[in-house]
């Protein structure tokens, strides 16, 4: 609430910031009533039933996986639970969309706002543990989402390493859980893990196929074009999980086609506080969530500074264009390095006071790497999503897989040589979160008043001012 009515007040007629004041009256009666409720105490020997949505996970204690649409003696629990492998095994093939049946102990996971993997299970609604008992049978589940997921990837699996297939599915379905541990260490150090959590990247993508494809076909009135370009956001959504990076990138993108369709000017910065307040309303526990925050952010430092850093890089391409180079390509190319550039440092000032709250400091490495590899799967997404669909239909289309396999191999190994310099920007915070979060707000304040979104009053602007009128005298 303070944060709220510190940028109402300095922001003049632009209070787009109201948002706060929503954010701060809707939490707490929001939170009462999601997550005060019980469903179920903890019950023993039971019959549990459920939809398996997860990759099993393969740790020293056993197999472990998530389940959905539970079943408790017949009745249904909202959310999920996880279930470990250490009784008696299954009789068949546990894989995602399989629905299994086991009887167990059940136990709820209760919320600690203040515990990170606490808010993690609860904004993904894993509200409850299982034991397995006995046996767990396996059957055939009922198609959707999490069957389609399995099903790509073992189209993956045929035609690719598993180290590459694991990487593949990531960048489409944003779970990390088929890869090794090492790459996935390899892609956290260089910065890179944005690329598997499905966002902005992702949707500009689709946005752009599903518009040329659309094009292709003369579909072109409005609103009916856009419309079945949100029915196909909402359709990947929903196979992916609707996390707190997809739900923005959704309302943004939504909300920027309504704009364009009304013939309305574009707001950025209005468009994102209007999809944060739309999360929070729909669950207000991602104000807690690590996701939540640097997606935001991330997006802030973009809107904020990037159109600054695009102009004073753009001397570099004029001069290009200026001489008149003859493979004009060239200059696409460079362009689009450049572009990659800008949006990775803006996003990194958006979220550097976080990342190293969060991690302890921030990975030099990262810019190179992301003018490296972004550019790549530029390319690669939109090749490995349209395979994945139209291999649904025709699995011998899988086989197309094998093209990327290379490609994939390629990243990966770059990745890995560049997370060996492990160029890090310590930046401890210390103990005490109290103070950490006064520098975090303080950080985000500064960013604002030197931006050009701030109305107030500059007071170092006036004094600059007046001590050139004192020597002009």
């Amino acid at each position: 609430a303070l944060f709220g009515s510190f940028l109402f007040i300095i922001l003049g007629k632009r209070r787009f910031f109201i948002v706060f004041f929503i954010i701060a009256l809707i939490y707490v009666p929001l939170r009462i009533s999601l997550y005060e409720k019980t469903d179920s105490d903890d019950l023993y020997n039971v019959s549990i039933e459920g939809t398996v949505d997860s990759f099993v996970d393969e740790t020293q204690y056993g197999e472990s996986f998530y389940i959905s649409d539970l079943r408790v003696d017949g009745k249904r629990l909202s959310g999920s639970a996880h279930v470990p492998v250490v009784f008696g095994g299954a009789d068949g093939e546990i894989k995602q969309g399989k629905r299994i049946v086991f009887k167990g102990d059940i136990s709820k996971r209760y919320l600690n706002p203040k515990s990170s993997f606490s808010v993690s299970f609860y904004t993904s609604r894993r509200f409850y543990s299982a034991k397995p008992l006995s046996v767990i049978t396996v059957k055939d589940g009922v198609f959707g989402a999490a069957a389609f997921r399995q099903n790509v990837y073992d189209g993956m699996s045929k035609f690719m390493s598993k180290s590459d297939a694991g990487t593949a599915y990531a960048l489409i379905f944003g779970d990390n859980k088929g890869m090794d541990d090492e790459s996935v260490a390899a892609f956290k150090s260089t910065g890179l893990t944005h690329i598997f959590a499905v966002s902005g990247l992702h949707y500009g993508f689709l946005f752009t196929l599903s518009a040329f494809i659309l094009d292709k076909l003369k579909f072109k009135r409005q609103p009916y074009k856009n419309i079945l370009i949100f029915g196909i956001f909402i359709a990947f959504a929903f196979v992916c999980g609707f996390s707190p990076s997809i739900m923005r990138s959704v309302i943004m993108i939504t909300v920027y086609m309504y704009a364009e369709s009304i013939g309305r000017k574009r707001d950025a910065l209005n468009t994102l506080c209007f999809a944060a307040v739309i999360i929070l309303i729909i669950n207000p526990l991602y104000l807690f969530d690590i996701g939540f925050e640097l997606s935001l952010f991330a997006v802030l430092g973009i809107t904020l500074f990037y159109r600054k850093l695009r102009e004073s890089f753009s001397r570099l391409t004029d001069k290009l264009e200026s001489k008149k180079v003859a493979m004009k390509f060239v200059i696409k190319i460079i362009k689009s390095l450049v572009d990659t550039v800008c949006v990775g440092i803006s996003a990194n000032i958006g979220v550097f006071p976080l990342i190293c709250f969060y991690f302890g400091g921030l990975p030099i490495i990262s810019i190179l790497s992301n003018v490296i590899v972004v550019p790549v799967v530029s390319v690669l997404f939109p090749f490995v999503l349209v395979v994945s669909v139209l291999g649904f239909f025709l699995p011998n289309l899988y086989a197309l897989f094998s093209i990327s396999d290379a490609i994939i191999d390629a990243v990966n190994k770059i990745v890995g040589v560049m997370a060996k310099a492990d160029i890090y920007l310590n930046v401890p915070f210390g103990d005490n979160a109290a103070a950490a979060w006064f520098l975090i707000l303080l950080y985000y304040f500064a960013l604002i008043y030197f931006s050009d979104i701030y109305r107030g009053p500059r007071l170092f602007r006036k004094l600059s001012k007046r001590h050139v009128d004192a020597s002009q005298r």
